[in-house]
Formats: structure tokens, sequence, C-alpha cells
């Protein structure tokens, strides 16, 4: 999978996640990428009760990341934008 393709997805993970903080946003984003070598996509794709087992998380976090999941649409668009406009990521 292409990273530009990938960018959308980390947006939501970056600004779409309130009062998650740092450090929670982090160990899931290793516990995604390294531990379980998933791209960001795959782990959107999944069902909420494979979050909930794999990823160890709640009703309400897997509720938040579905939330910053719809912003994704918003941020492709604002990554096409940007790559259209030249700049490297």
């Amino acid at each position: 999978m292409k990273f530009e393709n990938e960018l959308p997805y980390w947006l939501a993970f970056t600004h779409f996640l309130p009062r998650w903080g740092n450090e929670k946003i982090n160990k899931l984003l290793v516990n995604i990428l390294h531990s379980n070598k998933m791209s960001l996509s795959d782990f959107f794709e999944m069902e909420d009760s494979q979050i909930a087992d794999l990823f160890l998380l709640n009703g309400k976090k897997i509720e938040t990341i579905r939330t910053a999941e719809q912003s994704c649409q918003i941020s492709h668009f604002l990554v096409e934008d940007i790559l259209s406009q030249g700049l490297k990521l």
C-alpha cells in the first residue's frame, strides 16, 4: 500500500481522537503497525468485535475511533489537495 493512501488514516489518529492523549494514541499505533503488522486502513476495516478482542479496547474507545474514521473522507481531500500542490509528506 502506498504511503499516500494511509495519510488520511494518520490524520484521523492524530487529529480526531479527542482526549486520548499522545501516549495512548502512540501505543495503539505501535500495536497496530508493529506488533500486528497491519496498515491503518486494514485496522479501520476490522469489525468492532475484532478491534475489541485484538487491541483490548472498550465500546466507548471503539466508538471514538469510528467517529475519527468518518473524518477520513475529509482528510482524503486535504491530502489530495496538498499533494496536488507538489508538497511532499
